[in-house]
Formats: C-alpha cells, sequence, structure tokens
C-alpha cells in the first residue's frame, strides 16, 4: 500500500521550482485514502451486474441517483444487512454471495445518504 503523505505540507502555500503555486492540501479531504481500489472495483463489477433488472430491462450506471423512495433503500439495505450478520454467525461469511450482499449494503447505504444529503424523499 503506497503512503501518499502529505510531504511538506505545513499549512503554507507551496511553490515548485518552476514557478507553479499550490495551495495547501491541509484540511482537505483525501479521498483516495478512503476507499481501496479493490473494493472499489468489486462494487463496480455488482453494479455492472445489476444493470439489466429482473424484467431484462437495462438501466444507465447511474439510475438510482435519479431518486427513490427512502423506504426502498431502507428496506434493501436491512435485508442485506441480516444475509451478512447470519453468513458471520454461520462461518460462511465468503465468496461471491458475501460479497454481493455487502456491495448491496454500500449501494443501499449510498442511495440514502443521497438522498438525505438531497433532502428529498421521493413518494413510491
Amino acid at each position: 500500500m503506497k503512503d501518499y503523505g502529505k510531504a511538506g505540507d505545513d499549512g503554507i502555500a507551496k511553490t515548485s521550482r518552476t514557478g507553479a503555486t499550490r495551495d495547501t492540501s491541509a484540511n482537505k479531504p483525501e479521498y483516495h485514502r478512503y476507499f481501496s481500489p479493490k473494493t472499489f472495483e468489486r462494487f463496480g463489477r455488482f453494479m455492472l451486474e445489476h444493470q439489466i433488472d429482473s424484467k431484462g430491462n437495462y438501466r444507465p450506471g447511474n439510475n438510482w441517483q435519479k431518486g427513490m423512495p427512502r423506504e426502498w433503500f431502507v428496506s434493501s439495505l436491512f435485508r442485506h444487512y441480516v444475509e451478512v450478520w447470519q453468513r458471520f454467525e454461520d462461518g460462511t461469511l465468503e465468496g461471491k454471495e458475501a460479497e454481493d450482499a455487502l456491495c448491496a449494503l454500500i449501494f443501499n447505504a449510498q442511495g440514502l445518504l443521497l438522498e438525505l444529503l438531497l433532502g428529498r424523499d421521493v413518494e413510491e
């Protein structure tokens, strides 16, 4: 795992040898540290697998961002949480099905968070 660090960032804007300037990175999110490329890639594969709905229709990867009732996200989140919990208790929390359940948790948490951030609660 590479440690990018904030080398030489003492909270003061910096200037390179070429004269280019850059503001300090202090107190700014380091998004590349908050995600793992492995989990990001696995989640992407999960989403790709679910772009075809149960009726056989294609939906764009960002379809969920159009908005869904919060209840849909919460209901699905709990179903997948119980599945993960049960697998953990049974000692079967491994393999594709377990990974899919965890990806589904991430999806539903992300969808619910988006609804909260946008201050909307889409009607059914």
